[in-house]
């Protein structure tokens, strides 16, 4: 490993583990529970988006994790302070067991709820703003539960409560507009009043004597779980296809069986052969994957938008037996077939004029390290 690389991977492997990133970490939490020593894997770690930009690994998979790598890992882990490293050099965990509530807490006392920034706002361009302001720990892009869509606000955590108070206070522009600061812990407790007042607004509102009868739609039969939202940030180059996705989320062997996207276009649909293979993709991938300067973004499908979707199959399948029953109108995305108009198969070539998916959006990339803790996503 390059001797500038180094530090780079040690900034990196310590925020997974740091007070600001762990107690909110489920995929980490999940693997120190279940290892009796409360450390995890290094090959797991490595797989990380940030790791495998840092180390050049081609896919969220441990069999590119060659041994060099890990034992690499293993040496710019040496001087850390807060990690340890087992015995036979393939896992690593905390020195120091973290009380996860309390961490929990103190990251958000020392934590604010900044806005508004533009839709298309990176981690780097909230880094630069800040970079002569304070010292940033980490920054939390907030999104739309439902359509992951940037809201516009992120949670920026400082070195200190008093440093977060000291900011919060300060008359700061970003892009041309000026940014409303709050403290995290009233921000969320203010806007879950507003909730509250929206629901009981809404429950007092007078109900039509009679409502128009609902046309009940029928919900098709379905897999749950098996559909994957893919969003792409970044320049698109003309040569960038569906086989480079199916590439990038392990192909057949991670159980890829149907990608819906089209050449040139920022989003697209992921289906896999079963839940487990879609959930083991997804906790590899983790906030996303990065490519050529873009990032690839995935994220589950699920309630009402995963039954949308599915409904959008069966009006397909209906309209394709409905027509003319031409040679090219057989199959429904099949390997032999031609795609739909909006749906394309693994194997044909599909029409030119398929319609537009609405732009979704994943977790963000992580930004650069900030002076004592990266300031980054994990993975």
């Amino acid at each position: 490993m390059d001797a500038s690389l180094a530090p780079r991977v040690l900034h990196q492997v310590e925020f997974y583990f740091s007070d600001s990133n762990l107690p909110r970490d489920k995929f980490l939490l999940q693997k120190i529970q279940e290892d009796e020593d409360g450390m995890v894997n290094l090959d797991i770690i490595c797989t990380f988006t940030r790791m495998r930009s840092l180390l050049g690994i081609q896919a969220p998979d441990i069999k590119f994790v060659t041994p060099e790598v890990t034992q690499s890992v293993v040496k710019a882990l040496e001087p850390s302070n807060l990690l340890k490293v087992s015995d036979d050099g393939r896992k690593v965990g905390r020195k120091q067991k973290l009380d996860l509530e309390a961490a929990a807490a103190k990251v958000d006392a020392r934590s604010l709820l900044v806005r508004p920034f533009p839709w298309r706002t990176t981690m780097e361009d909230i880094e630069r703003t800040f970079k002569d302001i304070g010292t940033l720990l980490s920054i939390r892009l907030r999104r739309h539960p439902a359509t992951k869509d940037f809201k516009g606000s992120a949670f920026l955590e400082f070195e200190t409560e008093e440093e977060a108070d000291r900011v919060r206070k300060l008359d700061v522009m970003h892009k041309g507009a000026k940014l409303v600061m709050e403290k995290k812990t009233e921000a969320m407790e203010r806007e879950n009043d507003e909730e509250k007042e929206a629901a009981a607004r809404a429950a007092a509102a007078p109900v039509s004597e009679s409502p128009a009868p609902a046309t009940e739609e029928k919900t098709p039969e379905y897999t749950p779980g098996v559909i994957v939202q893919v969003k792409i940030q970044g320049e698109i180059p003309e040569t960038f296809q569906r086989e480079d996705l199916k590439e990038f989320l392990g192909g057949d062997e991670a159980g890829v069986k149907f990608i819906e996207y089209i050449k040139g276009q920022d989003g697209g649909y992921v289906r896999f052969d079963s839940p487990e293979h879609a959930k083991t993709v997804l906790e590899k991938t983790g906030d996303g994957i990065d490519h050529d300067g873009k990032s690839i973004q995935v994220s589950l499908l699920e309630g009402e938008e995963e039954i949308q979707y599915w409904r959008k199959v069966e009006e397909l399948k209906r309209a394709k037996r409905d027509r003319s029953s031409s040679s090219r109108h057989k199959a429904f995305g099949g390997s032999r077939g031609r795609g739909g108009r909006m749906f394309r198969g693994s194997g044909g070539r599909g029409r030119r004029d398929h319609a537009k998916r609405p732009r979704e959006s994943g977790e963000e990339q992580p930004g650069t390290a900030a002076k004592k803790q990266a300031v980054q996503e994990a993975a």
